[in-house]
């Protein structure tokens, strides 16, 4: 009977830590992810929130001497592969003076992602792809897979579980 107890305990905490909606993501973009690869020095790196339906993004690109023009997101692809365009986000912004190592950046919310499109986001499907001036980059400049942030409170709530069975489990071997 405990065992069951101990079970269901475990099941309903990890369903309420899914429960509440709030999915992280990261993004590192460079040239040897795109698609043919490319020689750019140019990196990137950002951070989606998924809340509900609504992805919140931001996202940041070091400076070379092309100017970046459009960021995408596109798939459902894995990485090696390409895919449609699913979400124009714009040109990047200029941050300004003295920019930082990573002066152009995109920031915003893309409202009422469907099912499926939730479900591919968060089996690391999409991709973001930076397109700039230079004509030597025509696919794209650099590109990043978004991943999929591992939640703390499910690995602290199945931590917790595996203590508390070896402790009954231990309790119980030392009644015998």
């Amino acid at each position: 009977m405990k065992k069951i107890i101990s079970i269901l305990v475990l099941t309903f905490g990890v369903a309420f830590a899914h429960a509440q909606g709030t999915f992280d993501f990261s993004v590192s973009l460079d040239g040897s992810s795109e698609v043919p690869p490319t020689g750019s020095t140019r990196t990137g790196f950002g951070s989606l929130t998924l809340n509900g339906s609504d992805l919140d993004y931001t996202i940041n690109f070091s400076a070379t001497v092309d100017t970046p023009t459009d960021v995408t997101i596109n798939g459902p692809a894995n990485p090696g592969s390409t895919a449609p365009l699913l979400f124009d986000l714009g040109a990047p912004s200029f941050i300004s003076p003295n920019p930082p190592q990573y002066p152009w950046f995109v920031t915003g919310t893309i409202n009422n992602l469907t099912g499926g499109e939730i479900d591919d986001l968060k089996g690391g499907l999409w991709y973001v792809n930076l397109f700039s001036s230079s004509s030597t980059y025509p696919d794209g400049e650099i590109r990043g897979q978004i991943m999929p942030v591992p939640e703390p409170s499910t690995f602290a709530l199945l931590g917790t579980s595996a203590v508390a069975l070896l402790f009954w489990r231990r309790k119980v071997n030392c009644r015998v």
